[in-house]
């Protein structure tokens, strides 16, 4: 399902609320955005949940950036937000209650399908109400495709940054994973191999299901009150490598180098390699990605992301280099054997 997009400059009713700018156009102040959090069978209102407003366009779900907690009255509230499109993840603080994306009617587990709204510059935008969903569990192995072997990872709910997974909801399982306090609804769990998916170990980044993309991704259905079993294959992932330094001599650019998915921007694999010189990731083969040092100074030459080259993944290790302090841009090169 396609992100539903509403702006603050118009009025729309939905069933589990309103989205309405209550203040005139001509408001000065800083923009207010609110929410009530609501128990989704009894309607009471729920205090002490966190609700974290997360930019649209940042692929990983930052949860230190803007939050908000509920009072007495259920009521959180976000003063100054910047204005942009944001999505809202929400964190019950008891047992009970299960996570969620907010969506227009009631909560989701999946990204895509959470409301999206235009936060204002000025004035009052009233989102839906929170309805909280009894909890439920997800649990499963962490193996190797290929071997059976167990596999360390992190589990967690969206794409995120393994050297900052403090940002993300995420568990760590070595074999095993159980993930607790999820709403009752179809999520898309992302499956990050401990060591960032670098040259400490064999297994790549995927989502749930194996794929490489999380339009793809298997929705594992969670049910209130009860565990589902999700077992995770891990399969080999292809190693790139390379040179690691860009910028100019009088402004050199290192630092870890970041395997981002080129159709949605999301992180797949980051470099932690101790010589920051060089890099060394591990990707699925399938996929194409674009490379980033410190995810702003993509290849080639500099690049932003929108404009990085989308490098495919194939099954024979790829060498990129970054062209060093000002140098050309290295051509692209594969060797070794096929994996």
């Amino acid at each position: 399902m396609r992100s539903r997009l509403l702006s603050a400059a118009a009025c729309c009713a939905v069933a589990a609320g309103s989205l309405s700018p209550q203040a005139p156009a001509a408001a000065a102040g800083p923009a207010r955005i609110t929410t009530v959090v609501r128990d989704a069978r009894t309607g009471v209102p729920v205090p002490g949940v966190t609700v974290h407003a997360i930019a649209a366009q940042d692929r990983f779900a930052d949860l230190w950036g803007a939050r908000a907690s509920s009072d007495g009255a259920g009521i959180a509230t976000f003063d100054g937000l910047t204005p942009g499109r944001y999505s809202f993840f929400v964190q019950p603080g008891d047992a009970e209650h299960g996570m969620q994306w907010l969506g227009v009617r009631g909560g989701t587990g999946d990204r895509d399908a959470a409301l999206v709204v235009d936060a204002p510059a000025a004035g009052v935008l009233t989102l839906p109400d929170v309805r909280l969903d009894p909890a439920g569990t997800v649990t499963g192995t962490l193996t190797e495709a290929a071997t059976g072997a167990p596999v360390t990872a992190q589990v967690s709910v969206a794409s995120m940054d393994p050297l900052w997974q403090e940002t993300t909801p995420n568990v760590v399982g070595a074999g095993r994973y159980t993930f607790p306090a999820l709403g009752p609804y179809g999520w898309k769990l992302f499956v990050m191999p401990d060591g960032t998916a670098g040259p400490t170990g064999r297994v790549a980044a995927q989502w749930s299901g194996g794929a490489t993309d999380r339009r793809r991704a298997h929705r594992i259905r969670v049910v209130a009150g009860r565990t589902t079993v999700a077992d995770q294959r891990l399969r080999v992932g292809t190693v790139v490598s390379g040179n690691a330094v860009g910028g100019t001599p009088d402004q050199p650019v290192t630092g870890p180098v970041y395997a981002l998915h080129a159709g949605t921007h999301e992180i797949m694999a980051v470099s932690d390699t101790p010589d920051s010189t060089r890099y060394v990731v591990r990707l699925l083969p399938g996929q194409r990605v674009k490379l980033c040092i410190g995810r702003t100074w993509c290849y080639p030459g500099g690049a932003d992301l929108d404009h990085a080259t989308a490098i495919p993944i194939g099954r024979r290790p790829l060498v990129v280099d970054f062209p060093g302090l000002g140098g050309p841009v290295p051509q692209l090169s594969r060797a070794g054997p096929v994996l």
